[in-house]
């Protein structure tokens, strides 16, 4: 008999960091025989057309003004789709607030809750108003969490998060890694033109170094200010943006720091992997990220990383040899030191090597293993 799987969570797709370690599951637990039933939003073509895959659609409308009406409109319609007391095979933290197999801690709000970088809530209406969603997520997440037979953290820092702030016996949490596709990620070929310099418009001979970031601008979690920081006093620092611009102070922080005409912002790409590939350096100075995808993503370009221990995947980063590790968002000498030592073509080519090698251990096939497993137990 085919085992068939319940899945809940919002996001079932490529271009979302969450939702991509949760397609890359199903699509080789599909794959392996399993029958699925995937309760979420947005699905990908691949799964949602097997026809091993049914799709319990949850349409959360886009006018709806705060994410967090949207979660919990979100949530509301799951609760209702599934059966009552039902217990799913794989959550997402409180996409559902009920007894799961699995539970993927994707985003602890009860460790950003307590972050000395999170803005304070008396800094304005709308940073009040995140305030109280992180608190209301933190509250149905501890919750989730301890309905869950095992909560599976993407990195050793939520593991740790989830004991201390969850309360989470240490025996019920396991790290499982998310993967990489090295086969798309991979080294640009050699005497090949440059994507991210002709996005770009700048010149194959322009011999200043081209840093690459990306990631969500809306806020400022992921700290692009240190980037900019350093471009202040670095005249010879350029730097590409992927992520969306729409409502991101950053154009205009450009503006006003007179960097604007070395910060080429992007927006969101299909050819991502393209343009990451032809970066000098990586940058990813994040004040709180429970893995970081892209991290790990641009060590399978062979670029360099630089990131901050706050940084799940930096427990993938051996420092000085598959990267740089900032001590923290703040670490404005630790960025400068890294920026200068990644100009040093030796030394960057031997990093680019080990961090691509490193990539090359981290499958989605082994990750899909593991959880597997957990299921059969």
């Amino acid at each position: 008999m085919v085992q068939s799987i319940t899945a809940v969570s919002q996001f079932i797709t490529r271009n979302h960091g969450q939702g991509k370690i949760n397609l890359e599951l199903l699509l080789r637990l599909l794959e392996r025989g399993y029958g699925l039933r995937a309760v979420c939003s947005w699905l990908e073509d691949d799964v949602a057309n097997d026809s091993r895959a049914t799709w319990d659609r949850i349409l959360v409308s886009n006018r709806l003004p705060t994410n967090w009406l949207r979660c919990e409109a979100f949530r509301y319609q799951a609760e209702r789709r599934l059966s009552k007391n039902m217990q799913v095979d794989i959550n997402n933290g409180a996409a559902a607030v009920r007894p799961s197999i699995v539970n993927i801690a994707m985003f602890v709000h009860s460790a950003w809750r307590y972050s000395k970088w999170r803005p304070a809530a008396w800094n304005g209406p709308q940073t009040a108003l995140q305030s109280a969603f992180t608190l209301h997520q933190s509250q149905l997440e501890k919750r989730a969490f301890r309905m869950a037979r095992w909560v599976v953290a993407l990195s050793e820092q939520v593991k740790n998060e989830v004991i201390e702030y969850c309360g989470i016996e240490e025996a019920n949490v396991l790290v499982i890694p998310p993967g990489v596709d090295s086969r798309l990620f991979r080294p640009l070929e050699p005497s090949t033109q440059n994507p991210l310099r002709s996005a770009c418009q700048i010149s194959e001979r322009d011999d200043r170094q081209l840093a690459i970031f990306v990631g969500e601008i809306r806020s400022g979690r992921k700290n692009l200010d240190l980037v900019f920081q350093l471009m202040t006093f670095k005249p010879d620092l350029l730097l590409a943006v992927l992520g969306s611009t729409s409502g991101s102070p950053y154009p205009g922080l450009a503006n006003k720091l007179k960097i604007a005409d070395r910060v080429f912002f992007l927006g969101q790409r299909n050819d991502v992997p393209q343009l990451m590939a032809g970066a000098d350096v990586f940058v990813f100075p994040t004040h709180y990220e429970p893995f970081g995808l892209v991290v790990t993503e641009a060590m399978a370009c062979a670029v360099p990383v630089i990131v901050t221990q706050q940084a799940g995947s930096a427990c993938v980063v051996e420092h000085q040899r598959e990267g740089w590790l900032l001590k923290d968002g703040a670490d404005i000498d630790g960025l400068e030191l890294a920026i200068d030592q990644v100009r040093d073509p030796a030394i960057r080519a031997a990093v680019a090597s080990a961090a691509r090698k490193r990539s090359e251990g981290l499958t989605w096939d082994r990750m899909a293993d593991q959880y597997e497993a957990l299921l059969k137990r």
